[in-house]
């Protein structure tokens, strides 16, 4: 991670350099690691630049991360346009969980996140929805 107080534009997320780590001056130098213990439970607040990585060869049991959000009742915190557009549907209830998501919608989900986290990834064309044949 990127420490909040080391990121300029922690606060300006909407900023385009905040996505943008092949910037002048993304603080490289800052960034620090989170090592945690198989079964550990990590969150952070969702401007905080954050990312991933495989594991050690050498590691004795290799694991996977899981990612999820989780979104305050739209009734107390109404969605943003923003919000509506990046997910077009209200969190599943409890309810839909326990009967299975739909194989399709899963997909749909699965391939909106990619879009979405495109940003990260600029230099990586399989991103680029001129090359795609999906409406998002």
């Amino acid at each position: 991670v990127i420490p909040r107080e080391k990121d300029v534009y922690f606060d300006k997320c909407s900023d385009p350099a905040h996505h943008d780590p092949f910037r002048k001056g993304f603080p490289y130098q800052d960034l620090r690691p989170l090592p945690a213990k198989a079964g550990t439970l990590l969150s952070w607040h969702p401007n905080l630049i954050h990312w991933g990585s495989s594991c050690s060869e050498f590691a004795e049991q290799p694991r996977k991360s899981i990612a999820m959000a989780f979104r305050v009742d739209p009734q107390r915190y109404p969605y943003s346009e923003r919000e509506w557009g990046m997910y077009q549907r209200d969190p599943f209830s409890w309810e839909e969980i326990q009967q299975g998501i739909p194989f399709q919608e899963r997909l749909q989900l699965c391939c909106r996140a990619l879009l979405m986290y495109s940003v990260w990834h600029p230099e990586f064309k399989g991103f680029d929805q001129s090359h795609l044949n999906v409406q998002t």
